[in-house]
């Protein structure tokens, strides 16, 4: 009797557990899209934060991939994308170029996305190392790399309808969707652009010429995002003011300054003869920075490595020197990288920065437009080092 009550007593207890839990899986259940949906956006921007975090580090170092024949970076050079040919590494591209991330020339693992893909990556026209700094102009083609350029790729944004302009773009594929056939594999170096990126608007994401960025939709489910030139400009403007500086008072500003305390000439260059070897530096009457890159003693405060150079040669108003090397099937100008005295003449950013010498016993040196400065001490020991502080959120 007692046994009888005791099972009979159990088994709704039992009953009701079984209940219980399957209740609170069920609730667990329904809520497992939306976790999973979340980790995955997460991972997406994670990965598409880490990879346009490498590209800019990439672009503010400016220095020659010597794996990539003919690399010539300048500071604020991206690479070309991974076009397949040569799995994770950037090589060649053209206008209209899409491709995968180039991890291995970036130094990062393989960016993927909450759904496993690896990211696409395209750029604006000119933005790219292969591009000779020598060749470089304001209006040209190849362009200057400066705040003056803000790029040429085409950003729409859906949900605005706003249209910009960016320096490049990085794009998460999402899982696939209906009608897009993705090939197995390691999913980082397989299948074409139409299979995992999208249309909206009339923009097409896998054409490599623009971009647009919008929501989750039906038929539509890439991640953008820009690397626009504010992103871009604000990592490399420290780097412009450390080499414009100098480290110590026997390179750069600080040796010529040392050496020419006074503006000289007392006049600015002429129309006719804009850049006669005698002059060293003025300041306009703005304060902007006037540098002869052709004269002998600016050239001697921005050097150029000894090995490896030949003699410089003028092109306008920048000096260019041609790099020697003996590796069989390099191009001699792909040897050693661009110099300082190249790229900070050839893109101009002279015209962006302040010099302020000796105000209270401190050089100022000044790019307004992204808020950075650096500065010196005048008469201080050689050694001590160019500080560099934020001035405002350009």
């Amino acid at each position: 009797m007692t046994r009888n009550a005791s099972s009979g007593f159990a088994l709704p207890l039992l009953v009701l557990a079984l209940f219980g839990a399957g209740t609170v899986w069920a609730m667990y259940a329904m809520r497992l899209p939306s976790s999973f949906d979340r980790h995955s956006r997460l991972q997406t921007e994670t990965a598409l934060r880490v990879a346009r975090d490498a590209l800019i580090g990439y672009a503010a170092s400016g220095y020659a991939d010597k794996s990539i024949p003919n690399d010539s970076p300048t500071p604020g050079t991206l690479p070309c994308p991974d076009t397949k040919a040569y799995p994770g590494e950037a090589r060649s591209c053209s206008a209209g170029t899409i491709g995968r991330v180039p991890w291995k020339t970036l130094g990062i693992d393989p960016p993927r996305d909450g759904s496993g893909e690896c990211l696409w990556y395209a750029l604006s026209d000119g933005a790219h190392t292969r591009q000779h700094v020598e060749n470089r102009s304001v209006g040209g083609n190849p362009p200057a790399i400066n705040p003056g350029w803000p790029g040429t790729f085409p950003l729409h944004d859906h949900a605005t309808g706003a249209k910009s302009v960016v320096i490049a773009v990085l794009i998460a594929p999402g899982s696939a969707l209906k009608g897009q056939a993705r090939t197995l594999g390691d999913r980082c170096n397989t299948g074409e652009a139409n299979d995992y990126l999208e249309s909206l608007d009339g923009y097409n994401n896998a054409s490599g010429a623009s971009a647009v960025r919008a929501a989750r939709q039906p038929g539509f489910n890439d991640t953008v995002l820009p690397i626009t030139s504010k992103d871009l400009y604000n990592a490399i403007a420290p780097r412009v003011l450390l080499e414009l500086a100098g480290s110590n008072d026997f390179s750069g500003l600080r040796q010529l300054l040392r050496e020419f305390p006074t503006q000289h000439p007392p006049t600015a260059p002429t129309e006719e003869n804009p850049t006669p070897p005698s002059w060293v530096w003025y300041l306009t009457p703005e304060g902007r920075l006037m540098l002869n890159f052709l004269n002998e003693d600016v050239r001697k405060a921005f050097p150029a490595p000894q090995g490896g150079t030949s003699d410089a040669e003028s092109i306008g108003n920048c000096t260019h020197y041609v790099k020697m090397d003996s590796t069989p099937g390099r191009s001699p100008d792909s040897a050693d990288g661009t110099f300082s005295i190249e790229w900070l003449c050839f893109n101009q950013w002279t015209s962006y920065t302040l010099l302020a010498p000796r105000t209270m016993g401190e050089t100022t040196l000044t790019i307004p437009i992204l808020g950075w400065q650096a500065s010196w001490q005048a008469n201080a020991i050689s050694t001590a080092r160019t500080q560099l502080r934020r001035v405002h959120n350009g």
